[in-house]
Parts: C-alpha cells; sequence; structure tokens
C-alpha cells in the first residue's frame, strides 16, 4: 500500500521538524521512513503508530543524532587532512631547525642560519596556528581556563619563537616581541596553568 501525499508530507515534516538541515539526507530519511511505514500499515498498524514505530526503530536517540554522525563522516576527512598538515609542517619545521643547528657546529653558520631560520619560521607561522585550530575543533567542550591556558600558551611560543628568530637574523623589534610573549607566558599561561593543577589536586583529594 502506497502512503497519501498528505502522509508523506507528514513524515517529511517529522523529518524536518527534527533540525535535519542537510538536504540529500532529508530525503534518505523520508524515503526509508515511508517505506517502514508502509509495510506496518499493510500489517493492519494505523499511520500515526506506524511512524512512531518506524521513527524509534531508525533512530532510538532522534533524527538529529543521525545528522550530527553524517556531519561528523563528512568532516572527519577533512579534519585528517588538516591534522596531516599540521604534523607536518611541525616535523619538517623542528628538523630545519636541528638541522640548521648541527650547520652552525660544524661552522657553516650563514647557511646553518637559514636553514634554522627557515624551519623557525615555519613552526611559529604554520605549525603553531594549526595546532591551536585543531585544538580548538578536538576540545570543544573543554573549560575555558584549559582553552585560555592552551591560547595563552600558544601565543607566547609564537611570540618568543618570532624574538629570537628576529635576534639571531639581528632584525629590529626583537626585544619588544620577546616582551610581549614573556608577558603572555607569565601572566597568561602560568596562572592558567597552575589553576588547571590545583583544580586537579582537590578533586583527586575528594576522591
Amino acid at each position: 500500500m502506497n502512503l497519501t501525499p498528505e502522509e508523506i508530507k507528514m513524515v517529511a515534516d517529522q523529518v524536518r521538524n527534527a533540525r535535519v538541515t542537510l538536504t540529500t539526507l532529508q530525503e534518505d530519511l523520508v524515503d526509508h521512513l515511508c517505506c517502514a511505514v508502509e509495510r506496518n500499515v499493510e500489517g493492519g498498524k494505523s499511520f500515526e503508530n506506524s511512524l512512531k514505530e518506524a521513527l524509534r526503530e531508525l533512530a532510538p536517540d532522534g533524527l538529529y543524532e543521525i545528522q550530527k554522525e553524517t556531519d561528523y563522516l563528512l568532516d572527519s576527512k577533512y579534519l585528517i587532512t588538516m591534522k596531516k598538515l599540521t604534523y607536518l609542517f611541525g616535523l619538517f619545521s623542528a628538523m630545519a631547525m636541528s638541522f640548521g643547528w648541527l650547520l652552525r657546529i660544524l661552522r657553516m653558520a650563514e647557511l646553518g642560519n637559514a636553514v634554522f631560520a627557515f624551519g623557525a619560521l615555519g613552526f611559529v607561522a604554520l605549525f603553531l596556528p594549526l595546532l591551536i585550530i585543531n585544538y580548538f575543533r578536538d576540545n570543544v567542550s573543554k573549560a575555558l581556563p584549559d582553552k585560555l591556558r592552551f591560547v595563552f600558551g600558544a601565543l607566547s611560543a609564537i611570540f618568543i619563537g618570532i624574538a629570537f628568530l628576529a635576534k639571531i637574523m639581528h632584525m629590529p623589534g626583537a626585544d619588544e616581541v620577546l616582551w610581549i610573549g614573556g608577558t603572555l607566558f607569565t601572566f597568561g599561561f602560568l596562572p592558567f596553568l597552575f589553576l588547571t593543577l590545583y583544580r586537579k589536586s582537590i578533586s583527586q583529594t575528594k576522591q
């Protein structure tokens, strides 16, 4: 038995009211629910009871959970690519800085400075900002102090890294940038770090 246009519209309204926003997912859910409802109606059940049963079997936790799972699957490839790029930038930057120091030790200071500067620039301009982005994507539900601790720590590392690079390259403004980085570390990162350590200590004591 086929459902009437009015009944199909009721099924579609049920899907839309569940905050399912992806058009293709809406269509798939409506088709699946209509088929399940038709089978139940043919078995002698009413349309309303058939629809409730179909919804319960398809999504016990609600249709929006299917939307969230679909969003996660669609985003997962992008997130994995972002993570690969982040840690590849970090790896190559660290390798360049390490090799730069090695060249300096081997008395190839000019080449060593250039290689180290290239690695340091990649570390502070690419790796650390991408690390912050990935952190916030992975820790949306984290407490605000934890987020602020990470942000202040990463920003201080960026500014201190830029200042260190400027010192090596004998560029102006290194002291000012180092001052900003040191201030962020001292009055931003450290207070939130010790706040987190204090909270963990209190929670362990209560246990």
